[in-house]
């Protein structure tokens, strides 16, 4: 999580300071990669994350990027070969509808998919827009599981992907 929002809401709303030293997290992270604004390649397959995405009103987070040209030039830099998009926010018209019935994923994200055309873009940060669709060559899955309130509401999404090698 960025230090700004963390200081600014997470430890305000989560008092667990036994959680709070990164360093204990990373430590159980010994057999994964976090990709954020990067890339790689598993078995052949191109997978790229990126954790940010547009502020919504009212609900105060991390890694955000303001809508306009500075949301543009971040998903510009997206390769075009992508197989997998991983973000954490969904592209906006796209599993996007918040509980007050607004759209609220990114416009730049959605103009970048379409040009890319990656075989599945998975997201999930509006849970209540839970689901899968798929659009051209594009399979969308928002894969919030749990509720606003964070308990458990959906099962986690299992798919298999055919290997490229």
């Amino acid at each position: 999580m960025d230090p700004v929002a963390y200081d600014q809401h997470w430890d305000k709303a989560f008092r667990h300071k036994e959680y709070n030293d990164p360093s204990l997290s990373r430590a159980l992270l010994t057999n994964c990669t976090y990709l954020e604004d990067r890339s790689m390649v598993i078995e052949g397959v191109k997978i790229y994350g990126s954790p940010m995405t547009p502020p919504i009103p009212g609900r105060p987070g991390a890694f955000n990027v303001a809508r306009g040209s500075a949301d543009q030039q971040h998903w510009a830099k997206v390769p075009t070969d992508v197989d997998i998009l991983v973000t954490h926010g969904p592209p906006h018209g796209i599993l996007d509808t918040t509980f007050t019935n607004l759209h609220v994923g990114s416009e730049a994200l959605t103009e970048m998919v379409t040009r890319v055309q990656p075989s599945f873009h998975l997201f999930g940060h509006i849970h209540e827009a839970y689901g899968a669709t798929r659009m051209g060559k594009t399979v969308f899955v928002n894969a919030a599981s749990s509720t606003l309130m964070a308990k458990p509401r959906h099962a986690p999404v299992v798919f298999d992907i055919p290997v490229k090698c």
